[in-house]
């Protein structure tokens, strides 16, 4: 089934037991939960998690008992895993708002970056779960500038039930409530129809916090691509349209 992707663990580095070589000569626990994540120090190649031999072992495992090769990647919280391992087909981003995502795209070449968890359009308490439509539908806008595709999904409430009941997209599928797919469908749609260069030859532009823009380049064929959001700090605004 070609709809089957493979994701060998969700925010793989809060999973203590599969640590950094937990017993290796000159590695420890405390080593690797010390170095968070900056972009910085991505670009100077230190912001990997490190040494994660348990994690690698199953991606190899992995790949090596699926006749398929189904598309198969690694989900982070904090520190990213070493995406280019043989094992791993796209890159599969959690976070980073602040053009990080272009960063990762230029590191790791002709591997796709999917900015899989970019907060979602819904209601409840918890910040990540509190876009609105519009701001949703942004986002696919804002990972497109940086060179990278965007996933959706859903944390809208029903009324009237207890949290083990909620029928959310997040977490059991079912229906999807929101405004945002048919936004994201407008999206699909516009981008399709317009001429464009692959991804993997945009070269992303800096982002520019101040005025919210992103951008990316593809330099000999006149080709530009920029997203302009309002609000401070680069997040999308209330009145985000798409």
């Amino acid at each position: 089934f070609s709809n089957v992707w493979w994701s060998l663990a969700n925010e793989w580095d809060l999973i203590r037991c599969k640590g950094k070589g937990v017993g290796q000569v000159g590695t420890t626990q405390q080593d690797w939960t010390a170095t968070p994540f900056t972009a910085t120090a991505f670009t100077a190649a230190s912001a990997q998690a490190g040494a994660t031999p348990i994690w690698d072992a199953l991606g190899a495992a992995l790949a090596a008992e699926d006749p398929y090769r189904r598309e198969a990647s690694i989900h982070n919280c904090i520190h990213l895993y070493n995406h280019s391992r043989a094992w791993v087909t796209h890159v599969s981003l959690q976070g980073y708002e602040d053009g990080t995502p272009a960063i990762v795209a230029g590191r790791y070449g002709l591997k796709p970056v999917v900015w899989d968890e970019v907060r979602y359009e819904g209601d409840i308490p918890e910040g990540w779960g509190q876009l609105s439509g519009p701001e949703m539908a942004d986002r696919f806008w804002w990972g497109h500038s940086l060179g990278v595709h965007v996933g959706h999904s859903e944390t809208i409430m029903l009324p009237g039930l207890q949290d083990k009941d909620q029928l959310m997209w997040w977490s059991k599928g079912g229906v999807l409530r929101g405004t945002s797919p048919g936004r994201i469908s407008w999206f699909a749609r516009t981008v399709g129809s317009a001429p464009r260069p692959a991804f993997s030859r945009l070269n992303p532009l800096d982002a520019m916090p101040l005025t919210g823009c992103t951008g990316s380049v593809l330099v000999g064929d006149g080709y530009a691509l920029f997203h302009v959001r309002g609000g401070p700090g680069g997040r999308p605004h209330q009145g985000a349209v798409g």
